[in-house]
């Protein structure tokens, strides 16, 4: 008498059936479990930034660097990768886990570092062998106020220290695709999921990236690190007069219309 346990084709077909429906279900719960991870990551890096920026302005008597906008300082107060480069040991930490191509290598938004060369061909020198994928806001500097900005116009708008009051609200350091911002309340977003358009003066379009699911992290004026969801941007402090007419957010473009909405001040 045949005793033999092998499977018949049926049973064999069904045990396949039943692995393909169970890796159907996996799948999705993988993607995300690695989302969150790239998530956590990003945010391990903001909050080793966060404490950098703190050991410097501790050893500057609580005050932010000259900065990149007091144009004719030296490259060690121009750029905040030169001036904190005697706090960090890697530059590791300069790029999100979802965003480590820049534009030469494939990389797109919202998932782009800076570096490189830019869609429109632009390249900068300072930055050509750096790679990263956040950016200072450029109104926490604290050039001489005989200086005007980048943009020729005054730097009284700027928070000089981060002793200040309502500092977890101020954005200092976020993920950007440049190595700096300037948003202003009436930037407008992005006009699409990715859009590269119009993108000088750096703008909210800068930081306003659909990278964590409707969100960036963001390190605040008081070194706390946290989520940021992209409609809450215009709902931040970016600079001391931030907003101060209580007007309403822009029209939302359909691609941002179901993220959640804020209105935190």
């Amino acid at each position: 008498m045949n005793n033999s346990k092998a499977f018949t084709l049926i049973e064999l077909l069904v045990v396949i059936s039943i692995i393909a429906l169970l890796m159907s279900m996996l799948m999705p719960m993988l993607g995300k479990a690695k989302q969150l991870a790239q998530a956590t990551s990003c945010q391990s890096n903001l909050k080793q930034w966060a404490v950098i920026w703190s050991m410097y302005t501790t050893e500057y008597n609580d005050w932010f660097g000259a900065g990149y906008m007091s144009a004719g300082r030296q490259p060690e107060e121009l750029y905040w990768m030169e001036a904190l480069e005697n706090y960090y040991r890697t530059e590791e930490i300069f790029t999100c886990p979802l965003a480590t191509k820049n534009f030469s290598e494939g990389g797109r938004l919202p998932f782009m570092a800076w570096g490189g060369s830019a869609p429109d061909g632009h390249t900068d020198m300072t930055n050509a062998f750096r790679k990263g994928s956040y950016g200072v806001n450029n109104w926490i500097y604290n050039p001489p106020l005989r200086y005007k900005n980048l943009f020729g116009t005054s730097t009284s708008l700027n928070w000089r220290t981060p002793s200040v009051k309502g500092a977890t609200y101020v954005p200092m350091f976020v993920e950007c695709f440049w190595y700096w911002c300037r948003p202003t309340f009436t930037s407008d977003p992005p006009i699409y999921d990715g859009d590269f358009l119009d993108w000088a003066p750096l703008g909210m379009k800068s930081v306003c990236l659909n990278r964590h699911e409707g969100a960036i992290n963001s390190a605040f004026l008081d070194f706390s690190v946290r989520k940021v969801g992209l409609k809450e941007l215009w709902e931040l402090r970016w600079h001391k007069k931030w907003n101060e007419n209580g007007d309403p957010p822009p029209i939302w473009p359909k691609w941002m219309r179901n993220f959640k909405d804020y209105r935190v001040h």
